[in-house]
């Protein structure tokens, strides 16, 4: 991407936004803010992933309640180059993009390009060294995010002695590609609902037939049809609400150590939501390896 995407503006619909409600939902903060302080040079996850296991034995050794939850290792992955993508910074620019194309039903819930796929399978070999420690895989339904899961994360996680199965045109012989920790494509963990093509998702009977190879739970989908896309930009106070949503799914579901396959705009009110975060639009195809805890707040 261009330069200029390193800059993050607020957009008009932001400039109101009720920050107290950001307050509210602040649950979480991160212990490890200085792994991901660069934009363009974070910390390694083996690096994190060790000092994850020394806090945890750590807060087990001084545990009361063996039930209790102290840490959970968030992996956030933004997906690796779109169609949409290239198109917007490579092709057309930002301003000629969303003036003139970004709305053409052609950009509807792209692909990844080439490069993008080379992204996502880099990917892989940065999370390689959590792969035996992965508890849980959550996933946006847009396709873009399921390739990168899938390029970045499956191939780690299948439980049919076969690592490197998963190639993305679906299986052999009706072969289901099954998993030894639960993938979970939740509906609410999608990018920010706009008026671009690009955000709305396919009708969900489509995404399931596309990855019927595939041993994936699905949750949140109130309809078939994409009735949340629409031609105005989704409040901020709304993503804020989804992303809430999302780490309440990651901190009450069992595992520690989660992957969420993703988007920008959703990473990015994740790292509002969480207390702690620095604030910068993260690059294409990266890994953003987080260790969280809960908030005491005072009553």
């Amino acid at each position: 991407q261009s330069n200029v995407s390193l800059v993050f503006k607020l957009k008009d619909i932001d400039q109101a936004t009720d920050r107290s409600l950001l307050a509210q939902l602040q649950r979480y903060k991160v212990v490890n803010a200085e792994d991901i302080m660069d934009r363009n040079n974070r910390s390694s996850v083996d690096t994190v992933l060790a000092k994850y296991l020394r806090l945890k034995n750590a807060a087990a050794q001084n545990k009361v309640d063996k039930n209790r939850v102290d840490y959970k290792l968030l992996l956030l992955l933004r997906h690796g180059e779109g169609w949409h993508n290239l198109a917007k910074w490579e092709v057309y620019g930002p301003e000629s993009w969303k003036k003139y194309h970004s709305t053409h039903a052609q950009w509807k819930d792209p692909h990844l390009t080439s490069k993008g796929v080379q992204q996502a399978k880099t990917l892989k070999r940065d999370l390689q060294c959590v792969a035996p420690y992965l508890d849980r895989v959550v996933c946006s339904p847009l396709h873009r995010a399921l390739q990168t899961m899938q390029y970045a994360v499956l191939p780690l996680i299948e439980c049919n002695g076969e690592p490197n199965a998963s190639r993305g045109r679906g299986a052999a012989n009706g072969k289901l590609h099954q998993f030894r920790v639960p993938v979970t494509v939740l509906e609410y963990a999608r990018e920010r609902v706009n008026h671009h093509a690009c955000d709305s998702r396919n009708d969900f009977t489509t995404i399931k037939q596309q990855w019927k190879h595939y041993a994936f739970e699905y949750e949140g989908f109130e309809t078939d049809h994409d009735n949340q896309w629409t031609d105005h930009d989704e409040a901020r106070e709304k993503l804020w609400r989804r992303g809430a949503k999302l780490m309440e799914y990651v901190w009450s579901h069992s595992g520690d150590i989660v992957v969420y396959s993703g988007h920008c705009d959703m990473i990015m009110s994740l790292m509002e939501l969480i207390e702690g975060m620095p604030f910068y639009k993260p690059p294409n195809g990266v890994c953003m390896p987080i260790i969280i805890t809960t908030v005491e707040r005072r009553s």
